[in-house]
């Protein structure tokens, strides 16, 4: 990732700004960006996208800024953690529906548990704490050497009813 010119603890921030920097060029006739990673003076670019602007669209109102997902060692915190809480806490209460939304991430946003360890009890306490799915993170080996491993985690994953 970094050999591409983004730093991977950073990667989910950036590409919101990119996100926001896009809407910006193709929603107004004179667009600027001043982020933390994109900032470019006023600028004017033609032509513009056709369809609606990506502001307007439903589907786009309801997402949550930032990632859904937490590395293992946040969720050791619990699955609800403060980093994901923030930024799904923050879109939240300020929702353009019309009314204040409770500062907790909202039941319906999954959370995703990314390179768990590959033991029951901790995916069993992973799912308690509310964690909607789980991601592990496997090397890249030979059939052989592969092929057990996903057993184990397909098994795994069966037990604790994920």
């Amino acid at each position: 990732m970094e050999d591409h010119g983004t730093v991977f603890e950073t990667r989910f921030k950036l590409m919101r700004e990119r996100i926001e920097a896009m809407t910006e060029i193709w929603t107004k006739s004179k667009a600027e960006c001043h982020g933390d990673m994109v900032d470019f003076p006023e600028m004017m670019t033609w032509p513009k996208p056709v369809q609606k602007a990506l502001s307007a669209d439903p589907g786009r109102r309801r997402l949550p800024a930032g990632p859904h997902a937490v590395p293992s060692g946040m969720a050791t915190a619990g699955a609800r953690s403060a980093a994901p809480d923030r930024a799904c806490s923050t879109w939240w209460r300020n929702t353009d529906r019309g009314r204040a939304m409770p500062g907790a991430i909202p039941q319906s946003v999954p959370v995703t548990l990314f390179n768990p360890a590959e033991d029951e009890s901790e995916l069993a306490r992973y799912r308690d704490m509310g964690v909607a799915r789980v991601v592990p993170m496997l090397l890249s080996e030979e059939r052989d050497k592969i092929l057990p491993v996903l057993d184990r985690w397909a098994e795994l994953i069966r037990r604790t009813a994920y």
